[in-house]
């Protein structure tokens, strides 16, 4: 289950990245709904080395 919520943040954070660029949302935005989804990557990425 892990695995796949890392594989959703991935796709979500390509998928904002790629609104950004074309300006359907606005970086304010983009910050908004990105933040935890990086920080829930960071963790997870972290707890798997240890």
């Amino acid at each position: 289950m892990k695995k796949e919520l890392i594989e959703c943040c991935t796709l979500m954070i390509k998928l904002l990245d790629k609104l950004l660029e074309q300006g359907k949302i606005t970086e304010e935005e983009y910050q908004k709904h990105i933040s935890l989804k990086k920080q829930f990557l960071e963790r997870s990425t972290l707890g798997r080395s240890a």
